[in-house]
């Protein structure tokens, strides 16, 4: 396959990168496969599938994951630029400015906070009571009930 450029050579295939949104020093973004294959960096719920260039369009396909649902999705964007190493793309007044991720951050999400276990695990035994939106525990030789 021929890869596809823009006017200046820049190849739109690789890795593109933005800022997270309110979340320094993190980045999201999409990986353009020269197959016509995409892929999401730290998107776990878009994930981006397959892309296609038309004239100054690219178009991203894949399935956005939601509650108990999944949705599939095709995004229209006006490529405005590329170069070498950016990429802007338009959604109807919606610019969006990636720079070209030269690291191979092709994480599928962003990484959680580290969970540190418990230093001591104490077991209680006692009588659990579940009802309709009602629930109560009682410990064995204790007159409480939590």
């Amino acid at each position: 396959m021929v890869a596809l450029t823009a006017c200046n050579n820049a190849s739109i295939e690789g890795s593109w990168v933005e800022p997270v949104p309110g979340m320094p020093g993190m980045q999201q973004g999409f990986v353009l496969d020269g197959d016509g294959s995409a892929s999401s960096i730290n998107m776990a719920t878009l994930k981006y599938e397959a892309w296609k260039k038309v004239g100054n369009r690219l178009l991203l396909s894949g399935t956005s994951i939601g509650n108990h649902q999944n949705i599939s999705f095709t995004d229209t964007l006006t490529i405005e630029k590329l170069t070498q190493d950016s990429l802007i793309l338009k959604r109807g007044e919606l610019l969006l400015k990636y720079a070209r991720n030269n690291e191979a951050l092709n994480q599928e999400t962003i990484p959680a906070a580290v969970l540190t276990p418990a230093k001591k695990l104490l077991s209680v035994k006692g009588e659990l009571v579940i009802g309709h939106e009602v629930r109560s525990f009682k410990a064995e030789g204790d007159s409480a009930d939590y």
